[in-house]
């Protein structure tokens, strides 16, 4: 069987939600104040909710209902895009990229440094049957 997520925001927080209206969880955003942060956050969430709640043989989706700005490949539009940053041996703190050149980033969907565009749509976060 397959069930479905959806990630929704608003002013204040982030509600992971399943297909019937029901909140899994709610995260706030002034502690989770990085879009990649939550997203990584709902996925687990998701994960463990479905481990404890679902068939082992179930699938599951979680889409993207937030409309924020969302970094997309120029050439496929997939959002599993990466691009190179400078991370401080020491510490590991990662430096913010500003506007990467092409070479600079990388997209595993479609195979290419193409670049990076910022789009604001509601995407597919996460899909357990996708390899």
């Amino acid at each position: 069987m397959k069930h479905n997520f959806s990630l929704f925001s608003n002013h204040r927080q982030y509600a992971l939600l399943k297909s019937n209206g029901t909140t899994v969880a709610v995260f706030d955003k002034e502690i989770y104040n990085n879009l990649s942060l939550v997203k990584v956050v709902v996925i687990n969430t998701a994960k463990q909710y479905a481990k404890n709640n679902f068939d082992s043989k179930d699938s599951f989706s979680i889409k993207d209902e937030t409309e924020l700005e969302h970094s997309i490949c120029s050439n496929c539009g997939s959002t599993e895009v990466e691009v190179k940053a400078w991370v401080n041996e020491n510490t590991g703190m990662v430096n913010p990229v500003e506007d990467p050149d092409n070479e600079d980033t990388w997209c595993p969907v479609c195979g290419g440094h193409h670049g990076i565009t910022m789009e604001t749509k509601n995407y597919e976060l996460y899909n357990s049957e996708a390899k």
